[in-house]
């Protein structure tokens, strides 16, 4: 009964040593991506308040990248990268503090170490005891479709479980990342330790408190040791099971907090820690690169201000969109052929390159006797233009675009039109290949207009008013 008790003092060991402290959770929306034809680098977007790195493989070999700020905004972040044969990519952030997105493995068996993300590196020599092999000195982490996998390093070349009457355990530890040190959090630990029939094996184990009654095994973990790296990994069926774990676990916002644990363990002194890792907080979510290029991205909704005079100027704006979803490698306009200026999101952008985001310039000095704007934008290594001028025609727009509201949107088989400006007289809907496919005529003040859909097929199609003014354009999703 004392050794089992010793062996209990281990897993409580890993409930009263975490620390988990509260963490900015990180701000994401999804991967956007332009692949240029013909070349062999991707500029990679990503929507994030945290100041990260991006990882990814690249013959055989880790590759990370640091990301930088796009068009001036703080919370999105660029890279460019080369082509990898794998698509699926990872995320490490050390600011405002440590997390990472690790990267998916694909294939059959335990992945390669080239596939594991670093989680947190730890000091060589800052643990409690002469053993070199309770010295921890990194930890990686990976995932797949069905398990978690962790890689530990430590200071000598292997991972003993016993000698005589000392034992030793390793253990990976998972909590809940919005957890405190007060509230005794549940843990869910990797444990890999002596086999002792009956009494304590290696596993899957959830601790809830500090008795016997507290400590529950559940589900088995797998192990080996490659290039001196100990690998554990659990199935996620075991921890999604488990009631307490889904308790605070969030499938469709899938954070967790991790830490790294050695202890040594004796029949006279019983069980000490001898190293812990800094924790750090992962996003358990297959992050892949879009590499779609099917369509040219469309402009629309042009507008511009010009304030005439001595020092005369120009503000102009359009939307893009682009139904792969790639964001624009290059966004700028000229005034008369004249060199490209660069275009930015607007303020509030949120990266919604399907339905259109809108890009402006800064002031634009200019001559009183200006004539022509040309937007040019790309997502690959074509461009599209868009041409505006300054008078004279159904391009001079001074004025904002007219309006109007579609819904529901995705719809299935009837389109409700709302809010109708007073000069449509015509709406045209297009598919996805530029075609009409219909024509909704509008009468003299009418608001809105209901519209039978149902014969068209499922997919993405967008709405052109015609009018007086200046049109606008619209995108609907047909199911």
């Amino acid at each position: 009964m004392k050794s089992t008790n010793i062996c209990i003092l281990l897993l409580v060991l890993a409930l009263l040593c975490i620390t988990v402290t509260g963490w900015t959770q990180p701000n994401y929306t999804t991967v956007y991506a332009s692949e240029p034809y013909g070349s062999n680098q991707i500029d990679i977007l990503y929507n994030s308040n945290h100041n990260e790195s991006l990882i990814y493989q690249l013959d055989g070999e880790l590759v990370t990248q640091v990301m930088t700020p796009w068009n001036a905004l703080s919370d999105w972040q660029t890279c460019t990268i080369t082509i990898p044969v794998n698509y699926n990519i990872g995320f490490y952030s050390t600011i405002p503090e440590l997390w990472l997105t690790p990267l998916f493995w694909e294939g059959i068996g335990t992945p390669p170490l080239s596939y594991f993300t670093p989680l947190t590196s730890d000091p060589v020599g800052d643990h409690l005891f002469t053993s070199a092999w309770l010295d921890i000195t990194d930890t990686k982490v990976c995932m797949s479709q069905d398990r978690l996998y962790f890689a530990m390093r430590n200071n000598h070349t292997s991972f003993p479980v016993s000698s005589g009457l000392t034992y030793f355990a390793y253990m990976p530890v998972v909590v809940d990342p919005a957890s405190s040190p007060e509230e005794n959090p549940i843990v869910f630990g990797l444990m890999y330790t002596v086999n002792v029939f009956g009494i304590i094996s290696p596993g899957l184990y959830k601790i809830t408190g500090t008795g016997l009654n507290d400590l529950v095994r559940i589900g088995n973990i797998e192990s080996a040791v490659v290039e001196q790296n100990l690998i554990l990994s659990c199935a996620k069926a075991d921890l999604l099971a488990d009631s307490d774990f889904m308790a605070w676990f969030d499938p469709d916002n899938p954070l967790v907090a991790l830490t790294t644990t050695t202890s040594k363990i004796t029949l006279t002194s019983g069980s000490l820690q001898s190293d812990l890792t800094v924790g750090a907080n992962m996003l358990l979510e297959q992050r892949t690169i879009p590499v779609i290029n099917a369509y040219a991205p469309v402009l629309f909704e042009p507008l511009y201000a010009f304030e005439p005079g001595e020092q005369a100027t120009l503000t102009a704006s359009i939307k893009y969109s682009d139904l792969d979803g790639n964001f624009p490698r290059i966004a700028s306009l000229s005034i008369d052929g004249g060199a490209e200026l660069p275009l930015v999101p607007d303020t509030g952008f949120l990266g919604n390159f399907v339905h259109g985001e809108r890009f402006t310039s800064t002031s634009i000095p200019l001559q009183n006797t200006w004539s022509q704007i040309r937007f040019r934008f790309s997502d690959s290594d074509g461009f599209v233009y868009y041409t505006v001028n300054s008078s004279g025609n159904e391009d001079n727009i001074l004025a904002p675009p007219v309006k109007f509201s579609l819904y529901p949107n995705p719809t299935t088989d009837r389109l409700q039109i709302k809010n109708l400006d007073s000069s449509i007289r015509e709406l045209l809907v297009y598919n996805i290949r530029g075609q009409k496919v219909l024509s909704l005529a509008v009468q003299p003040e009418q608001k809105n207009l209901s519209s039978d859909v149902s014969s068209l097929n499922p997919g993405i199609y967008f709405i052109k008013s015609k009018g007086d003014l200046s049109p606008a354009v619209k995108f609907v999703i047909l199911h």
